[in-house]
């Protein structure tokens, strides 16, 4: 995996780990970083969390550690 600091949308994480935007969403939801760009600051209707693809990757591998 490589170390970026792309600033992606929901739908751009989701293709690139071949998910659904709402798999997003929960993962997010979970704990997933993210950041909020605009008014609404939570997960709340009108959101628009934007993701650094590194860190969704750091996070994903550690909660797949058994």
């Amino acid at each position: 995996m490589r170390e970026t600091k792309e600033v992606l949308t929901r739908k751009e994480v989701a293709q690139y780990f071949k998910v659904s935007p709402e798999t997003v969403t929960l993962w997010s939801k979970r704990g997933m970083p993210c950041i909020f760009i605009g008014r609404v600051q939570t997960h709340e209707k009108g959101a628009r969390p934007r993701y650094f693809l590194s860190d969704c990757e750091k996070w994903l591998r550690n909660r797949t550690r058994i």
